[in-house]
């Protein structure tokens, strides 16, 4: 399986989101993470993406080294778990983006996990009936949550700020995000940059979006 991913942002600041690819070395494993944070403060934006590039750069790739997507996935995130609550969590840099609404999505292989705080909201897009159906897989928490899953291909995952949410209908999101239609990643960027203005143009004062679409590996 592979993934095509792209992001789009309605303004040049508070961009809080992360997007990493990476391959195993030997049998081309795709390994690939997205985070967002929302807006808050610029100090609270670049702690929250140099600290989750730092955890996956020197931690969470260590584990997708060897063994199955399953074992790596599970490995992963006891790592991101372990970390959050002795470095992330607690770390006098993270006091103040500890207390506010992020999402992270950490893909090996076919496996993924997916952590949220606060109000951090993760969609689950796909095809049912010949209709795109938009899935909600997360929900309000005072604490980091953290939960595993397989994907298949043909799905998207959307990470959004609360704002793009609130502000773009649910026939809009599935208008603009029609991952049927998706064989590219200029067409990812075209469907995130519709959503994404189309939320700002109904009153999202920061609306930003990252996208990964599973595909069959060719």
């Amino acid at each position: 399986m592979k993934y095509l991913t792209g992001y789009y942002w309605s303004a040049d600041k508070n961009t809080a989101f992360v997007l990493v690819h990476a391959r195993r070395i030997g049998d081309g494993l795709p390994i690939m993470m997205m985070g967002i944070c929302d807006p808050f403060e610029d100090t609270v934006i670049e702690n929250f993406k140099n600290m989750l590039l730092e955890w996956f750069d020197r931690q969470g790739l260590h584990h997708c080294g060897k063994g199955g997507a399953s074992k790596c996935i599970r490995l992963v995130g006891k790592s991101f778990v372990k970390w959050f609550a002795a470095d992330g969590g607690n770390n006098k840099d993270a006091d103040t983006w500890k207390n506010v609404s992020w999402c992270v999505f950490v893909t090996v292989g076919e496996e993924c996990f997916y952590a949220w705080n606060g109000d951090g909201e993760i969609r689950l897009l796909n095809l049912c009936f010949n209709r795109l159906n938009s899935r909600k897989l997360t929900w309000h928490t005072d604490k980091m949550q953290l939960e595993y899953a397989g994907l298949e291909p043909g799905v998207g995952i959307l990470l959004g700020t609360k704002s793009l949410f609130e502000y773009l209908p649910e026939k809009s999101l599935k208008e603009c995000l029609a991952i049927e239609t998706i064989d590219n990643k200029g067409q990812i960027q075209k469907h995130l940059k519709e959503a994404v203005l189309e939320a700002a143009y109904r009153g999202a004062e920061v609306s930003g979006a990252v996208l990964a679409v599973t595909k069959e590996a060719q």
